[in-house]
């Protein structure tokens, strides 16, 4: 073995030594490896400098870009900073404390942090994002919790102490702690310190949010007391939660509703009036069908498979065949195009049904799984994956290339699937229904792979239950679709991919009427 692979190999075999039994094992301080281990690794890609004394360990194949492995572990990471620097003297601010407590785990460029002590700041981190300490022993909070390993103040000490600019920048985070919050607690925070200004928004926002008696009672109390309250609504006359209050409810779930609410109206300014009639399903069906090379060609580049129309239509006239042909054994971008062939015939199953007159919302829940489970058969028939695999939903943390979005722990991945579904059936907007469903699957990003191709096929199926044809977002359109999902999963702002989707909607037509022969000249070449 060549000298330079045994140093690799030996640190290496320190690394996993120090994984195995760390809570993090991502997140590597000093005195673990030696400075000639960290350089060995550092070359061969599986090790990274977060700054002075911290590296993050990564797998080289795994990640595509350095920001997945950083934003996938950046809350790990100030947890462990913030504890090996302060022990448990310090607190997130108020903001930054409400965000962490109403699951927004969107990486911040900068965290800002309050310690008990005189000093101030800034730690430099890895992709321009930082945490900012400052000393404030006199107002350092007396509530405190840990969330993801990190102290910070508990839900109604953040309430009392957040600034009016982010309560009316942050509806849906707002609205999200509004409704986890013990409002006991709150309401008795908020006559101990006579917080009237706070009272008011607080009780309008209960009111908004449907919880009519906390807002009265808090009202009552304050007025019991000689505060003058003037009431306001903090989150604007078109927020109006879908669903009512459900208690022990998950914060994830909560912002979920929180999210829909406040993002729909973009969607339905944006489309405007729906389409007056629902598709003619045999219609409908042929259309689509002939858009498959269009479709399958787009949405798979779309998520980084070298694909080309000759590959797609020897997969659809079913001239693909692994057990034979050993270049066809060998292609993994023919798995996922001949998978992608299963899971869309599964998917006009389902649209067949939705235009026969069965609830959309009911389908597609009863549906997606199973349209994941197709995507992947080629794969479990090459024993590349277990069939058990595809059973139910992840049970272990997924990331989202390059974005600053973290997808829930995989411990609410169900109830937060259910309060999608639960959405869905509610939202009486078509295109509401149809973009933000789409916004939320890869929110929740539920499985393991092919949340971008099955969350495509979930907006389909509802924009053809609301009338809508096919939706195809093109390939040279995929840095504007990222960003446009990037702005609606961590900024909560659902028009860029709107006005992208829209645009899309009135393209549908040129797909149908391109003969064959042009299809094939048109994506001959890989992306």
């Amino acid at each position: 073995m060549p000298a330079i692979s045994r140093q690799l190999a030996s640190a290496l075999a320190v690394l996993k030594e120090f994984q195995d039994t760390a809570p993090h094992p991502s997140v590597v301080p000093s005195g673990v490896l030696t400075a000639a281990q960290r350089e060995v690794l550092i070359r061969a890609g599986y090790l990274s400098e977060i700054m002075k004394g911290w590296w993050l360990a990564k797998r080289p194949d795994r990640y595509s870009g350095e920001s997945a492995a950083w934003y996938a572990n950046f809350w790990p990471f100030v947890s462990r900073y913030l504890e090996k620097r302060f022990s448990k003297n310090y607190c997130l601010s108020a903001e930054h404390s409400l965000r962490l407590l109403t699951a927004d785990q969107t990486v911040p460029p900068q965290v800002v942090v309050m310690v008990n002590r005189s000093t101030t700041y800034t730690v430099p981190l890895k992709q321009n994002t930082s945490i900012l300490i400052y000393g404030d022993a006199k107002s350092f909070p007396t509530d405190r919790i840990q969330v993801e390993g990190v102290w910070v103040m508990a839900l109604p000490e953040a309430l009392t102490r957040v600034s009016e600019t982010f309560v009316q920048r942050n509806p849906p985070t707002i609205a999200t702690a509004l409704r986890a919050v013990d409002r006991t607690a709150l309401t008795r925070r908020l006559l101990d310190g006579g917080h009237s200004t706070i009272a008011g928004w607080v009780a309008g926002g209960w009111k908004t949010l449907g919880l009519k008696d906390n807002a009265a009672e808090l009202l009552r109390l304050m007025n019991l007391g000689g505060y003058k309250v003037t009431e306001r609504n903090p989150f604007g006359d078109d927020f109006q939660m879908p669903t009512p209050w459900v208690p022990k409810r998950a914060a994830h779930a909560l912002r979920i509703e929180a999210l829909w609410t406040s993002m729909r109206g973009a969607v339905i300014e944006t489309f405007g009036k729906p389409p007056d009639k629902a598709s003619e399903k045999s219609r409908f069906l042929a259309a689509t069908r002939d858009m498959f090379t269009h479709d399958a060609y787009n949405s798979l580049s779309i998520e980084g498979f070298r694909v080309t129309a000759e590959l797609v239509e020897k997969v659809r006239m079913g001239n693909w065949d692994p057990r034979n042909v050993p270049e066809d054994m060998r292609t993994r971008d023919a798995l996922a195009a001949r998978g992608y062939r299963h899971a869309f015939d599964a998917v006009m199953r389902s649209i067949a049904e939705i235009l026969d007159g069965a609830d959309p919302a009911d389908t597609v829940r009863r549906d997606h799984q199973l349209w994941y489970a197709e995507m992947f058969r080629p794969s479990v028939e090459m024993n590349l994956v277990k069939l058990s695999d595809l059973a139910g939903y992840r049970n272990s943390a997924v990331i989202i290339t390059d974005a600053r979005h973290v997808p829930p722990h995989h411990d609410y991945v169900p109830e937060c699937m259910e309060t999608l579904f639960n959405l869905i059936k509610v939202e009486k907007e078509p295109a509401a229904r149809a973009v933000l469903g789409h916004v939320f699957y890869e929110y929740i990003h539920p499985t393991m792979d092919g949340n971008g191709r099955t969350g495509r096929f979930l907006m389909n199926a509802l924009f053809a239950a609301g009338g809508y044809p096919w939706v195809i977002v093109p390939f040279e359109q995929r840095r504007r679709y990222l960003d446009a999902m990037g702005a609606a999963s961590e900024q909560g702002d659902a028009q860029p991919l709107s006005i992208l989707l829209r645009e899309q909607v009135e393209l549908a037509p040129k797909y149908r009427e391109q003969p064959p022969a042009n299809v094939q000249r048109r994506y001959s070449r890989k992306p």
